[in-house]
């Protein structure tokens, strides 16, 4: 759970932070946590008010927080899902602040905090289908070019490999003794 700590000089700050991915849906939640008196006010019924702008669309959020029925550590806990409809369909840095408010009268301002949501990457955005990656069923060494390669039914599959290059990164990645020998 992702948590902000609201502190008593009107700051924000994340206690907890997990890695937020664009397109994320319902996996991980947002966590609030306010003490329940601010300035001898109890605050525990007044609305607590989250506004935010999306990274690239500058798009401005408002979003009224439900509190728990229970306090949390002696403090009040809002907590609303991360999802794509409200925090994960772009990424970057979505800038966010909270403003507790008694009926329509402004009690308290909380100065703004950064979430960063990470861009997914092309291959989650697009996976490739099982059935369209071939299977390989073979290794063949190109004495001619001095390299190995994959094959699947007779054809190559990816890049070939110099055969020096395979060597040298055996090497370099043994500590079983083993030498460089030069072939050439």
């Amino acid at each position: 759970m992702y948590t902000i700590l609201i502190q008593d000089d009107n700051t924000m700050y994340a206690s907890v932070k997990k890695r937020i991915t664009q397109g994320s849906k319902n996996i991980d939640t947002l966590r609030f946590l306010i003490k329940p008196v601010y300035n001898e006010i109890d605050i525990t019924d007044f609305n607590v008010i989250l506004t935010y702008i999306l990274p690239i669309s500058k798009e401005r959020k408002t979003l009224t927080l439900t509190k728990s029925e229970e306090l949390y550590k002696d403090r009040l806990e809002y907590k609303i899902p991360i999802n794509d409809e409200n925090f994960t369909s772009e990424f970057g840095d979505i800038e966010m602040w909270i403003t507790i408010k008694n009926d329509d009268e402004v009690i308290r301002y909380i100065s703004s905090a950064i979430i960063h949501v990470y861009e997914r990457e092309e291959s989650i955005i697009n996976p490739v289908e099982p059935d369209t990656i071939p299977t390989v069923d073979n290794i063949y060494l190109d004495k001619d070019t001095n390299s190995i390669y994959l094959t699947a039914n007779g054809s190559v599959v990816g890049s070939a490999i110099p055969i020096g290059d395979l060597t040298n990164a055996i090497v370099d990645s043994s500590s079983e003794g083993l030498i460089s020998v030069v072939t050439e």
